[in-house]
């Protein structure tokens, strides 16, 4: 008799959880994208013309939320990269992507773990087909000291070590995020990240973004902050504070959309931390600008863009290896790197699910370091320049 008391109360106990998980909403979504890719490097020692077949951001993940009444949900996210062009052979990280628990209510919204920052939710205002592609303005030569999809997106998660990057489309590790409710059409998002949490606690990321969202117009200011960052790249290591703001919008006119940015950036080292044989700055700086519209017509959508750069490390691009492998020889060509990007779009709707997409991009920088090293100058030759048609599908679930 004992024996079925405690296998009823175990039953019980068990059946709890059940029922109360059925009153969770738990949704599971993805996106598997590939794209096929001819791209051409073309840089003073040469050229070289690669075909590709790759996943553009390919995912799934779970999201959730549960009524915890008064008006608050807990919420949740695990977003985790599918190699979907490589299968075994690639990496895919469970939550890699996103991966955060919340709280959400009538005060706004609180998040705790790791994710996209509000540097990016600006962003990706400009964004006509994603944010992977040669077609993408940030693939171009903006959101980072290099050029040509190199160096300029970044993951920070836990140490001083994933800093070695002076990107700012990051995702942050180790964050807190807190977003306001929507006043009027805006809204107020502030992210702050312990990247190092080691006993020295010196690197971390500090990102605010304000929009505005209501009826065709979609506006967003941006302002990121990197402190006690590791590096800019490559061999440039050593100490800086890194910062940058962005203004951002879009206006749907209905038969087309118009929408652009304005960027700056600035890098600071902290003392002179450079091999004696280099007389270089101390502080750098960079803006860019971009300026694109959209037109549906049926199941089509047309886009074109165009982005410029003033300065940056364009200098450290090898157009004939694709590489990215900044030195500090580079920094001294600071004022003649940055460049052009041209891109046009053309995606077509199969399905609410299913687009054809399709792209040709042209980048051009305005100077190519040949032979730099941080113990060599090396010399500034000519431009370095890629083009790059793609045709892709994607689908979405």
């Amino acid at each position: 008799m004992n024996k079925k008391l405690v296998a009823v109360a175990i039953a019980g106990l068990l059946a709890a959880p059940l029922a109360q998980a059925q009153t969770a909403n738990v949704t599971l979504y993805g996106r598997v994208s590939i794209d096929v890719d001819m791209v051409n490097y073309d840089g003073p020692s040469g050229d070289n013309t690669v075909g590709k077949v790759q996943s553009i951001s390919s995912r799934w993940g779970l999201r959730g939320s549960e009524a915890l009444g008064n008006g608050m949900n807990a919420i949740f996210q695990c977003e985790t990269p599918l190699a979907a062009d490589e299968g075994a052979s690639g990496s895919s990280v469970m939550c890699g992507r996103e991966g955060w628990v919340g709280l959400n209510g009538r005060w706004g919204e609180m998040k705790l773990g790791y994710g996209l920052t509000p540097y990016d939710d600006v962003k990706g205002f400009t964004d006509h087909q994603g944010s992977n592609g040669f077609e993408n303005p940030n693939n171009g030569v903006s959101s980072g000291p290099g050029f040509a999809k190199n160096g300029l997106f970044a993951n920070f998660g836990n140490g001083q070590t994933t800093t070695n990057s002076g990107a700012f489309d990051t995702r942050y590790g180790n964050s807190i995020s807190y977003k306001t409710p929507g006043f009027s059409g805006f809204t107020l998002r502030t992210q702050y990240a312990f990247i190092d949490e080691s006993p020295s606690q010196q690197a971390f990321g500090w990102d605010t973004a304000l929009i505005y969202a209501a009826g065709p117009a979609t506006f967003g200011l941006t302002y990121a902050y990197h402190g006690d960052f590791s590096g800019l790249g490559g061999t440039i290591a050593g100490m800086n504070d890194q910062q940058a703001w962005r203004l951002a919008g879009k206006w749907n006119f209905g038969r087309f959309q118009i929408d652009g940015y304005y960027d700056q950036a600035k890098y600071k080292f902290a003392g002179n931390l450079v091999p004696a044989n280099f007389s270089v700055d101390q502080t750098y700086k960079y803006a860019n600008w971009a300026i694109g519209v959209l037109a549906p017509m049926g199941p089509w959508t047309f886009g074109a863009q165009y982005n410029s750069r003033d300065k940056g490390l364009a200098t450290a691009y090898n157009g004939t290896t694709n590489s990215y492998s900044p030195t500090y020889a580079n920094l001294r060509h600071w004022d003649s790197g940055g460049g052009d990007h041209f891109a046009l779009t053309a995606d077509y709707s199969l399905s609410k699910r299913t687009t054809v997409r399709m792209y040709g991009a042209w980048l051009q920088n305005e100077g190519t370091l040949v032979g730099g090293s941080n113990t060599a100058a090396g010399t500034l030759q000519g431009d370095s320049s890629v083009w790059a048609l793609s045709a892709g599908l994607w689908h979405t679930f």
